[in-house]
């Protein structure tokens, strides 16, 4: 677990961002996710999403080779809620500088923003499942596990079990993992299933990707696995993406 002060971090999170698909080529992709979440004060809705097309639009002029993918939560208590992503960064990133994109968001967002909060996650591409070509997809299944740092590596290889079960049905499920290192409850995993619409929802979930895979039996025993793991409980939300609020740049 890689510690860093609150105001560091913060700052990283104001100005770093998903490198662009050429900045792939030069540097092999971080495996740091960055997640600030934001709600907007009451009344000040549409001021928050024009502050932050108007930071989209600051990019794209300045060419920006860093993208800001964001999504707004539809379901759950935190409703509402707007999220800024940036994955596959490096740890170096969060040491850059962030004097100048400060400003542009303070200027844009003004007095617009409620609350925030910042958490950093690390990729477990060894768990995911990348099958989505529209990346990133309409909607987003959010499940959260808390799992006992005792019990961190038994966790990973039972949900592990998942991408096998995907690979050998051949399943066009788009699966990605998510484990939380600062922000928040450590322990705490987060598997993101992308859709690309409300039917999508109704497509195979999980247990029945596992069922096809290996049996109602060898399902049964990894599902209580990992209940037993978790202390039988979990979150699931729903988040949905803004294209019109995001930026990536141009390929």
């Amino acid at each position: 677990m890689k510690l860093r002060g609150l105001a560091v971090v913060f700052a990283a999170a104001v100005l770093s961002a998903i490198p662009s698909a050429p900045a792939f080529a030069q540097q092999k992709p971080g495996n740091v996710t960055l997640v600030m979440e934001m709600t907007p004060k009451p009344g000040s809705e549409k001021q928050f999403e024009a502050g932050l097309k108007q930071l989209a639009a600051w990019y794209s002029s300045n060419n920006d080779s860093q993208g800001r993918a964001v999504f707004m939560q539809i379901t759950g208590e935190k409703a509402g809620t707007y999220s800024v992503v940036r994955r596959w960064m490096h740890w170096a990133d969060l040491d850059k500088p962030s004097g100048q994109y400060r400003a542009e968001f303070e200027k844009a967002m003004g007095d617009t923003v409620a609350t925030y909060s910042l958490k950093v996650y690390e990729e477990a591409p060894e768990l995911d499942h990348p099958a989505n070509s529209e990346r990133p997809a309409k909607y987003y299944e959010i499940d959260t596990f808390h799992v006992p740092l005792d019990k961190q590596d038994r966790f990973a290889a039972t949900v592990g079990r998942l991408r096998e079960a995907i690979e050998k049905t051949k399943s066009p499920m788009d699966v990605s993992w998510l484990r939380l290192t600062e922000g928040g409850e450590f322990g705490t995993w987060v598997l993101a299933i992308g859709h690309n619409s409300s039917a999508d929802f109704g497509s195979p979930s999980p247990d029945e990707v596992l069922d096809k895979a290996f049996g109602a039996a060898e399902t049964d025993a990894i599902a209580s696995e990992i209940s037993a793991l978790i202390g039988g409980h979990f979150t699931q939300e729903v988040i949905t993406f803004r294209p019109d609020l995001s930026y990536f740049p141009k390929k």
